[in-house]
């Protein structure tokens, strides 16, 4: 009988033991299930964090695409304003030792003024370049007898002859038996673009002075790059160089002086 009772005892205390086995691995299994579930919520807010960090970061990235295509495009528009102020910039330095060697000194009996060389073709024979003057320099010998037309460059004195004249338009065309480097035609200025006058003032050879187009005539372009006595043939320079007139008269002394335009040269006494 006792027997009977103590077995029973085991019998329950086994199956209590079990139960509380049981009851400990089931809290543990949920306690590890409840971990893994907050690590995957983390992970799933991590990853959603990471991805809008992905996104910000693509979008940072697409913000500083177009900061640099722009930079880029800036800095392009900055280099042709470069270029551009550079192109219009006059180096009167560059544009004199450019056109002085095709400048040279004109005399007639006890008239002086300025010339410069062009290319109108083939030369009469014996002489090798053309040149530009002002009538009004080379006037007296227009007529029959002396004085004979002389030119100087540097130490030069070639053999000199006028061909052609323009009174009304105050041009001459010589031709003299020195080869001198011809001055290209400019194309039409603008109003304020700057200028280069070279001539030889009062006898003072390959002097230089600068302005500006001050006013577009149809024969003439009027500027304020000084004009004096024996700067008259002598040319008003562009910015590149190129000739755009024939300086020929000032009214005054307020520096109201005038160029006849190449086109009128061209139509007038070279036909070019």
């Amino acid at each position: 009988m006792n027997d009977g009772k103590i077995g029973r005892l085991n019998f329950f205390a086994t199956i209590l033991v079990l139960l509380a086995l049981m009851s400990a691995a089931v809290l543990f299994v949920n306690d590890r299930l409840h971990r893994l579930d907050r690590q995957a919520l983390a992970l799933q807010q991590d990853l959603a964090s990471t991805q809008q960090d992905l996104g910000d970061s693509r979008a940072q990235v697409q913000i500083l695409k177009g900061t640099v295509a722009q930079a880029g495009k800036d800095l392009q528009q900055v280099d042709k304003s470069v270029q551009k102020q550079a192109a219009e910039r006059l180096d009167t330095k560059a544009v004199t030792k450019q056109a002085l060697p095709s400048v040279v000194t004109v005399l007639c009996g006890d008239s002086l003024g300025t010339g410069f060389a062009v290319d109108v073709g083939r030369p009469p024979v014996g002489f090798r370049t053309a040149v530009i003057t002002n009538y009004h320099v080379v006037e007296q010998c227009s007529f029959e007898g002396p004085p004979e037309p002389t030119i100087r460059q540097g130490d030069a004195s070639p053999a000199t002859i006028l061909t052609n004249w323009d009174a009304v338009n105050d041009l001459a065309l010589l031709y003299v038996d020195l080869d001198v480097p011809t001055l290209a035609t400019a194309p039409s200025p603008e109003q304020g673009d700057p200028v280069v006058a070279i001539g030889s003032p009062y006898g003072l050879a390959d002097s230089v002075t600068t302005g500006i187009v001050s006013q577009i005539y149809d024969d003439f372009f009027q500027t304020d790059a000084t004009i004096n006595p024996g700067n008259s043939g002598g040319p008003l320079l562009d910015r590149h160089g190129k000739v755009l007139g024939v300086t020929t008269f000032k009214l005054g002394d307020q520096g109201t002086n005038f160029a006849v335009r190449m086109r009128v040269t061209c139509n007038e006494l070279l036909r070019c």
